[in-house]
Protein backbone atom coordinates (compact mmCIF):
# COMPACT_ATOMS: atom_id res chain seq x y z
CA UNK A 1 0.00 0.00 0.00
CA UNK A 2 1.41 3.36 -1.01
CA UNK A 3 0.34 6.85 -1.51
CA UNK A 4 0.43 7.04 -5.33
CA UNK A 5 0.06 11.08 -5.90
CA UNK A 6 -1.16 14.05 -3.85
CA UNK A 7 -1.40 16.83 -6.76
CA UNK A 8 -1.09 20.63 -6.05
CA UNK A 9 -3.95 21.84 -8.65
CA UNK A 10 -3.61 25.77 -9.19
CA UNK A 11 -7.47 26.24 -10.96
CA UNK A 12 -9.33 25.37 -13.71
CA UNK A 13 -6.86 25.79 -16.26
CA UNK A 14 -4.14 23.46 -14.54
CA UNK A 15 -6.94 20.50 -14.28
CA UNK A 16 -7.63 20.87 -18.11
CA UNK A 17 -4.40 18.63 -19.15
CA UNK A 18 -5.13 15.97 -16.48
CA UNK A 19 -9.08 15.67 -17.32
CA UNK A 20 -8.87 13.09 -19.68
CA UNK A 21 -12.40 10.57 -19.22
CA UNK A 22 -11.14 7.77 -16.95
CA UNK A 23 -8.58 10.12 -15.33
CA UNK A 24 -8.68 10.78 -11.63
CA UNK A 25 -9.11 14.83 -12.13
CA UNK A 26 -12.17 13.81 -14.85
CA UNK A 27 -13.85 11.60 -12.00
CA UNK A 28 -13.70 13.93 -9.70
CA UNK A 29 -15.54 16.95 -11.81
CA UNK A 30 -18.25 14.29 -13.24
CA UNK A 31 -21.42 13.18 -11.70
CA UNK A 32 -20.90 9.01 -13.11
CA UNK A 33 -18.42 6.66 -12.26
CA UNK A 34 -17.53 3.40 -13.49
CA UNK A 35 -19.38 0.05 -12.74
CA UNK A 36 -16.21 -0.61 -10.18
CA UNK A 37 -16.61 2.64 -7.95
CA UNK A 38 -19.02 4.36 -5.51
CA UNK A 39 -18.97 8.15 -4.62
CA UNK A 40 -18.40 9.01 -0.74
CA UNK A 41 -21.50 10.92 -0.55
CA UNK A 42 -23.49 7.53 -0.71
CA UNK A 43 -22.30 6.04 2.76
CA UNK A 44 -24.35 6.77 5.63
CA UNK A 45 -22.70 10.12 6.29
CA UNK A 46 -24.70 9.91 9.97
CA UNK A 47 -21.40 8.32 11.02
CA UNK A 48 -18.88 11.36 10.38
CA UNK A 49 -18.10 13.04 13.51
CA UNK A 50 -17.77 16.66 13.20
CA UNK A 51 -16.90 19.78 14.62
CA UNK A 52 -19.70 22.01 14.03
CA UNK A 53 -23.22 21.05 12.50
CA UNK A 54 -23.46 18.09 10.30
CA UNK A 55 -21.82 16.35 6.91
CA UNK A 56 -23.72 17.34 4.17
CA UNK A 57 -23.28 14.77 0.58
CA UNK A 58 -22.99 17.22 -2.33
CA UNK A 59 -23.24 20.01 -1.01
CA UNK A 60 -20.83 22.16 1.54
CA UNK A 61 -21.45 22.77 5.57
CA UNK A 62 -23.82 25.61 4.79
CA UNK A 63 -25.64 23.69 2.47
CA UNK A 64 -24.20 25.31 -0.80
CA UNK A 65 -22.84 24.07 -3.91
CA UNK A 66 -19.24 22.28 -3.33
CA UNK A 67 -16.92 24.80 -4.35
CA UNK A 68 -13.18 25.10 -4.42
CA UNK A 69 -10.69 26.99 -6.31
CA UNK A 70 -13.92 28.84 -8.15
CA UNK A 71 -14.52 25.28 -9.71
CA UNK A 72 -17.97 23.68 -8.62
CA UNK A 73 -18.04 19.47 -7.57
CA UNK A 74 -21.41 17.77 -8.17
CA UNK A 75 -20.52 15.09 -6.10
CA UNK A 76 -18.55 14.81 -2.58
CA UNK A 77 -19.09 15.84 0.82
CA UNK A 78 -18.69 18.84 2.87
CA UNK A 79 -17.30 18.55 6.72
CA UNK A 80 -15.96 20.56 8.84
CA UNK A 81 -13.28 20.18 11.04
CA UNK A 82 -12.53 18.29 13.93
CA UNK A 83 -14.25 15.72 11.55
CA UNK A 84 -13.51 11.77 11.29
CA UNK A 85 -15.31 9.65 9.17
CA UNK A 86 -13.93 5.26 9.71
CA UNK A 87 -14.93 2.87 6.94
CA UNK A 88 -14.80 -1.12 6.53
CA UNK A 89 -12.82 -1.34 3.58
CA UNK A 90 -13.84 -5.12 2.86
CA UNK A 91 -10.63 -5.31 1.14
CA UNK A 92 -12.63 -4.51 -2.03
CA UNK A 93 -11.45 -0.80 -2.37
CA UNK A 94 -8.21 -0.21 -5.08
CA UNK A 95 -8.06 3.95 -4.70
CA UNK A 96 -9.77 6.79 -2.77
CA UNK A 97 -9.93 9.98 -4.51
CA UNK A 98 -10.65 13.29 -3.95
CA UNK A 99 -10.22 16.59 -4.43
CA UNK A 100 -9.57 18.61 -1.04
CA UNK A 101 -9.77 22.14 0.38
CA UNK A 102 -11.34 24.75 2.24
CA UNK A 103 -14.64 25.87 0.63
CA UNK A 104 -14.57 28.89 -1.22
CA UNK A 105 -17.83 29.64 1.08
CA UNK A 106 -15.61 30.68 3.65
CA UNK A 107 -14.18 33.27 1.56
CA UNK A 108 -10.31 33.23 2.49
CA UNK A 109 -11.11 32.13 6.10
CA UNK A 110 -10.21 28.79 7.77
CA UNK A 111 -7.50 26.30 8.04
CA UNK A 112 -7.44 22.79 7.42
CA UNK A 113 -5.03 19.78 7.13
CA UNK A 114 -6.47 16.42 5.67
CA UNK A 115 -5.30 12.53 6.62
CA UNK A 116 -5.95 9.72 4.98
CA UNK A 117 -4.92 6.61 7.25
CA UNK A 118 -5.70 3.36 6.16
CA UNK A 119 -4.94 0.20 8.77
CA UNK A 120 -3.72 2.03 10.99
CA UNK A 121 -0.78 3.59 8.67
CA UNK A 122 -1.02 7.47 7.48
CA UNK A 123 -0.52 6.86 3.59
CA UNK A 124 -1.58 10.34 2.34
CA UNK A 125 -1.40 13.97 4.78
CA UNK A 126 -2.05 17.53 2.85
CA UNK A 127 -0.13 20.60 4.23
CA UNK A 128 -2.17 23.03 6.44
CA UNK A 129 -4.46 24.19 3.98
CA UNK A 130 -6.14 27.71 4.06
CA UNK A 131 -9.02 29.52 2.71
CA UNK A 132 -8.18 31.14 -0.34
CA UNK A 133 -5.29 28.56 -1.44
CA UNK A 134 -5.70 26.06 -4.20
CA UNK A 135 -7.43 22.57 -3.84
CA UNK A 136 -5.03 19.45 -3.85
CA UNK A 137 -6.16 16.32 -5.67
CA UNK A 138 -5.38 13.21 -3.20
CA UNK A 139 -4.78 9.82 -5.17
CA UNK A 140 -4.13 6.65 -2.74
CA UNK A 141 -3.23 3.08 -3.65
CA UNK A 142 -6.04 1.33 -0.56
CA UNK A 143 -4.78 -2.32 -2.50
CA UNK A 144 -5.40 -4.94 0.25
CA UNK A 145 -6.39 -2.57 2.99
CA UNK A 146 -9.43 -3.16 5.18
CA UNK A 147 -10.20 -0.06 6.99
CA UNK A 148 -10.25 3.80 6.22
CA UNK A 149 -10.25 6.44 8.54
CA UNK A 150 -10.55 9.82 6.23
CA UNK A 151 -9.87 13.08 8.82
CA UNK A 152 -9.89 16.72 8.44
CA UNK A 153 -7.85 18.65 11.09
CA UNK A 154 -8.39 22.07 12.66
CA UNK A 155 -4.37 22.85 12.29
CA UNK A 156 -4.31 25.49 14.25
CA UNK A 157 -5.91 24.57 17.36
CA UNK A 158 -9.34 26.77 16.27
CA UNK A 159 -12.36 25.16 14.08
CA UNK A 160 -13.42 28.91 13.12
CA UNK A 161 -14.74 28.87 9.34
CA UNK A 162 -12.83 25.04 8.95
CA UNK A 163 -15.24 24.11 6.41
CA UNK A 164 -13.42 21.47 4.82
CA UNK A 165 -14.68 19.67 1.40
CA UNK A 166 -13.95 16.08 0.04
CA UNK A 167 -14.78 17.38 -3.31
CA UNK A 168 -15.84 14.47 -5.98
CA UNK A 169 -14.63 12.01 -3.70
CA UNK A 170 -15.08 8.52 -4.36
CA UNK A 171 -13.70 4.72 -4.10
CA UNK A 172 -12.31 2.63 -7.32
CA UNK A 173 -13.13 -1.22 -6.21
CA UNK A 174 -11.74 -4.56 -7.58
CA UNK A 175 -13.61 -5.62 -10.64
CA UNK A 176 -16.70 -8.05 -10.33
CA UNK A 177 -16.83 -7.43 -6.43
CA UNK A 178 -20.43 -7.62 -4.75
CA UNK A 179 -19.01 -6.74 -1.23
CA UNK A 180 -18.87 -2.80 -0.75
CA UNK A 181 -17.50 -0.20 1.76
CA UNK A 182 -19.39 0.66 4.37
CA UNK A 183 -19.19 3.15 7.50
CA UNK A 184 -17.48 1.46 11.00
CA UNK A 185 -20.52 2.02 13.12
CA UNK A 186 -19.25 3.73 16.63
CA UNK A 187 -20.98 1.76 19.14
CA UNK A 188 -22.45 4.01 21.99
CA UNK A 189 -21.59 3.06 25.47
CA UNK A 190 -24.28 3.00 27.96
CA UNK A 191 -23.98 5.77 30.66
CA UNK A 192 -22.65 4.78 33.87
CA UNK A 193 -25.05 4.33 37.12
CA UNK A 194 -25.31 6.80 39.21
CA UNK A 195 -22.99 5.50 42.46
CA UNK A 196 -24.97 5.31 45.46
CA UNK A 197 -24.93 4.32 49.24
CA UNK A 198 -28.19 4.07 50.07
CA UNK A 199 -29.68 0.26 50.92
CA UNK A 200 -32.40 -1.14 48.30
CA UNK A 201 -34.68 -1.25 51.79
CA UNK A 202 -36.73 1.65 52.95
CA UNK A 203 -35.33 2.79 56.66
CA UNK A 204 -36.24 5.56 58.61
CA UNK A 205 -33.26 7.64 59.29
CA UNK A 206 -32.36 10.43 61.55
CA UNK A 207 -31.73 14.20 60.07
CA UNK A 208 -27.80 15.02 58.96
CA UNK A 209 -28.58 18.04 59.39
CA UNK A 210 -30.02 20.06 62.16
CA UNK A 211 -30.76 23.24 63.26
CA UNK A 212 -32.71 25.54 66.03
CA UNK A 213 -33.59 28.97 66.96
CA UNK A 214 -32.38 30.45 70.60
CA UNK A 215 -35.31 30.31 73.37
CA UNK A 216 -37.67 27.93 71.22
CA UNK A 217 -38.34 24.51 72.17
CA UNK A 218 -36.12 21.70 69.68
CA UNK A 219 -38.57 19.04 68.48
CA UNK A 220 -36.96 16.17 66.79
CA UNK A 221 -39.94 14.48 64.64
Amino acid sequence: MRLVAVLLLTGLLALAPASEPGTDAARVLGETLPAAAIWLDSLDLGEMSVGYGRPQGRKSTDENPLRLGGVTYPRGVGSHANSEFAIDLKGVATRFVAMVGVDDEKRGAGSVKFVVVADGRTVAETPVMRGGQPPQLLSVDLTGAQRLVLIIDDADGSIDSDHGDWAGAHFLLQEGATARPEPLRVPVEPPLPIASGDPSEPAIHGPRVVGATPGRPFLHL
